[in-house]
């Protein structure tokens, strides 16, 4: 897979809304809900979203004890 670009693409609110949420549906949940967090644009077009479902979340400690929080995907039995 591989990795997101780095790039900011400044046009993002010049885009029509419907160009925002099909891009939006492409995001996991964890970026949904950064988006989400960005203006009351994006929280309006993510709410009419159907609901984010996260898995799971995995929490770890760095050596100075602060949480750092990471996402792991499980495979869903019905794709085996």
């Amino acid at each position: 897979m591989t990795k997101p670009s780095t790039q900011t693409f400044h046009l993002w609110n010049q885009l029509p809304p419907e160009l925002k949420t099909a891009v939006i549906k492409k995001m996991d949940g964890i970026d949904q809900l950064k988006t989400r967090q960005c203006s009351k644009t994006e929280k309006k077009l993510i709410d009419k979203l159907p609901i984010i479902t996260i898995q799971q979340l995995k929490f770890k400690f760095d050596e100075n004890g602060r949480t750092m929080m990471g996402v792991e995907e499980l495979k869903l039995k019905d794709t085996e």
